[in-house]
């Protein structure tokens, strides 16, 4: 859900960041001729690097919130699959490798038979 989100949002950072940058370098361009009567008509600023340049900041704090969000559905993918990962297996027990106390030996016992009743 959260790449449908995060994918457009980064995509029109980078078109703004783009468009930004054709204001700043070519301010006498078709498109920034295009832009500036529009800029007039709405009381923007008709400065096209400083047009430019505002544009490329609104670009860039969009596509850093795509990526974020991008981000952090990458790292709950790759979490979700580590959960959902077989567990791996135990290694073999082994043998202790420090000493042990001696143990003192048992009197061994005798199997006893069970007792059955006897008929007279």
């Amino acid at each position: 859900m959260l790449v449908w989100i995060g994918t457009p949002l980064f995509l029109l950072g980078a078109v703004m960041m783009v468009r930004g940058w054709v204001y700043t370098l070519s301010p006498d361009g078709p498109m920034a001729q295009k832009r500036k009567k529009v800029n007039l008509k709405r009381g923007f600023t008709t400065d096209m690097k400083v047009f430019g340049r505002k544009v490329r900041r609104l670009g860039l704090m969009i596509m850093l919130v795509g990526a974020v969000v991008l981000g952090w559905y990458r790292s709950q993918v790759v979490d979700e699959a580590m959960s959902t990962r077989a567990p791996a297996t135990a290694p073999a027990p082994t043998t202790p490798t420090t000493p042990t106390a001696p143990t003192t030996p048992t009197a061994p016992t005798t199997p006893t038979a069970p007792t059955t009743p006897t008929q007279p």
